[in-house]
Formats: structure tokens, C-alpha cells, sequence
């Protein structure tokens, strides 16, 4: 239980880290996505959040698996 503040900032680090790569893609106009149209800074928001938990779970796994 103690590591749980350490994982949650962890995890806060890999979706500010995939924010700060895509800053330049937070403007432009609103895109089409199955159908709706939705502007893009929450389109790449909703990107990083993913990818940021999909990078966070792979690297706990190999942390896991090999640390």
C-alpha cells in the first residue's frame, strides 16, 4: 500500500508526458469521428489519457516481470 502515491503519480507523469508530445495537435478545427464531430483538443485528450494508461500498465508489467 505504500507504493499506491508513487503509482498514481506514475501514471499522472505517462499522460502529462503524451500531453506535452501532442501540445501542438490541442488546436485546429472540430473532426468527424464515427459520425459526430467533436473538437480536437478533446479527440487528442482522450489519445493521451489511453495511451498514457496503456504505457503506464506496460511498463508496471515488465517492472513486475523483470524488476
Amino acid at each position: 500500500m505504500d507504493r499506491l502515491p508513487f503509482q498514481i503519480l506514475f501514471l499522472i507523469l505517462c499522460v502529462t508526458a503524451l500531453a506535452y508530445l501532442n501540445r501542438n495537435n490541442f488546436g485546429g478545427p472540430a473532426q468527424q469521428v464515427m459520425g459526430r464531430y467533436f473538437p480536437r483538443p478533446i479527440i487528442i485528450g482522450a489519445l493521451c489519457l489511453f495511451l498514457g494508461i496503456f504505457i503506464w500498465l506496460v511498463i508496471n508489467t515488465l517492472l513486475w516481470r523483470f524488476g
